[in-house]
């Protein structure tokens, strides 16, 4: 328990339950020896006495910002529901639903807490897939530093000073991974994707993370529709135009049926992962890697990994 007195002007924390402490710390055997003897693993926590309830967040939620991903694993066969909790608030005043706001991820790593275990820290991509086989919802919730801002073509923001995202709020290598399982891209605008990605672009030292022209090949190819605003835009086109993309010229039909069958696949899966359906068609594996876009970048054949994960 976190003790501090309410008239001193700080928060008074409350305290975890075991199981929440057993992710925090990374402890997979103690995690193991809870949910043998009856831990609730669905258990939202508040982490301070006045925090509203509804984002009160699972065990799961500490794990994933752990970056451990056997004890995620662990809560998502023994029955951790991926949907129920949509996690903290995400201040970026958007026009939309309040619970459109809350992300299912942690935003950035902020649980410092020196972990049992030697095991290595999993890339945030891995506990993304285990979340998505898992069935996660693509486009009815948030998912925090993962992918852009700016949810929706129509959306409110005062200005970027009110937006209090702390540096880049995405990282490049899970957006690929959300954009490929199915995450429809004709939600967010174009320009921000493009203003966003070269900001994030200039902390790119170390070059390994996605290269804007592969970023910007996926978000088209995941079935991108050009709108009147994105055609007009000067600073759009000539950054496309750049990054060898031509907006005047119509997709190929190749392409005009991929982004429809996507689309189908993720009516019939109810918003879930794509991969899962386009495993089980019979066609060739050429075709099923063109429709999870392997065909732009395959992250698991490729160093790719964003230089930002850690911020």
């Amino acid at each position: 328990m976190y003790g501090y007195k309410e008239d001193s002007g700080m928060k008074e924390y409350i305290e975890y339950t075991p199981i929440v402490i057993s992710c925090m710390f990374r402890d997979l055997k103690l995690a193991r020896k809870l949910i043998n003897a009856g831990a609730d693993i669905n258990l939202s926590v508040r982490s301070y006495k006045h925090m509203p309830e509804m984002e009160a967040v699972p065990p799961l939620y500490y794990a994933i910002a752990a970056r451990d991903e056997d004890i995620v694993q662990l809560l998502l066969d023994t029955g951790a529901d991926v949907n129920k909790y949509k996690g903290y608030k995400q201040f970026i005043n958007l026009q939309k639903p309040e619970i459109e706001l809350y992300s299912i991820v942690q935003p950035k790593y902020s649980i410092n807490v020196p972990a049992t275990s030697h095991r290595p820290s999993s890339p945030m991509t891995r506990i993304l897939e285990l979340y998505l086989m898992a069935g996660a919802k693509l486009n009815t919730t948030r998912w925090g530093h993962c992918f852009f801002y700016g949810r929706g073509k129509v959306y409110e923001a005062n200005s970027p000073t009110t937006l209090h995202i702390p540096g880049p709020c995405f990282t490049c290598d899970t957006a690929v991974l959300l954009l490929q399982h199915g995450i429809d891209p004709d939600q967010y605008k174009l320009s921000d994707v493009l203003q966003q990605f070269a900001y994030h672009n200039l902390f790119d030292s170390r070059r390994k993370c996605v290269g804007f022209h592969i970023m910007l090949q996926t978000f088209i190819a995941a079935g991108y529709h050009y709108t009147s605003d994105d055609l007009d835009c000067s600073y759009t086109k000539t950054e496309m135009t750049e990054n060898g993309i031509n907006m005047d010229e119509p997709p190929s039909l190749k392409q005009s049926c991929r982004s429809i069958i996507r689309k189908q696949l993720r009516i019939l899966n109810k918003d879930t992962s794509i991969f899962p359906p386009v495993n089980k068609l019979l066609i060739p594996l050429s075709l099923k890697d063109y429709l999870k876009l392997y065909n732009v970048i395959d992250l698991n054949k490729s160093l790719i990994q964003c230089t930002l994960k850690y911020m």
